[in-house]
């Protein structure tokens, strides 16, 4: 995957899993992201690390592996990555959710005949987001994006204009 990007290729959005301690790290070795985004540490992955504290440890290697320019977006609605939050030093943080710390906060949600609404606070002002996405559970995954975007400096505007033309996987 790494090959078929070109010097005009701006963005890469690369999802990275490990079934152990390690192999996070090495993966950001080789994709060296400058934007890290932990949706959730989980029991979820208890029975291949063995304990939370395990995952939080292997999840945590993408924000260790973080430039100084780099931004680690978190999720604040999960206790293990809000205190992750608080210790990280090296590079700017972002956080996203329903809890007041969140930088990017879902403020109302309603869903309407096209999908979801969001009404959002940012460090950019007020946004309102209209999403074909369905269901309740979308609403942190379109928290994470906005982050994202804002962090590549799109503006509020074009993320609002384009969050509605995105198409959901068939089937779903």
């Amino acid at each position: 995957m790494l090959r078929d990007l070109t010097p005009a290729t701006r963005y890469a959005i690369i999802e990275m899993g490990a079934y152990r301690r390690g192999e996070i790290a090495r993966l950001t070795e080789m994709a060296r992201p400058r934007i890290g985004i932990l949706t959730a540490i989980s029991p979820q992955h208890g029975a291949l690390f063995g304990s939370l504290d395990a995952v939080r440890e292997a999840k945590s290697e993408l924000v260790a592996s973080l430039p100084q320019d780099g931004v680690a977006i978190l999720n604040a609605d999960d206790p293990v990555l809000l205190k992750l939050a608080a210790s990280v030093s090296h590079c700017e943080v972002l956080l996203y959710g329903r809890n007041p710390s969140a930088h990017v906060r879902c403020l109302r949600t309603e869903t309407i005949e096209v999908g979801l609404r969001l009404t959002c606070s940012t460090p950019h002002g007020p946004l309102t987001l209209t999403s074909p996405l369905l269901g309740e559970h979308q609403v942190s995954n379109i928290l994470a994006a906005t982050a994202a975007a804002l962090s590549c400096g799109v503006s509020p505007k074009d993320i609002e204009a384009r969050l509605p033309t995105v198409t959901p996987p068939p089937r779903t």
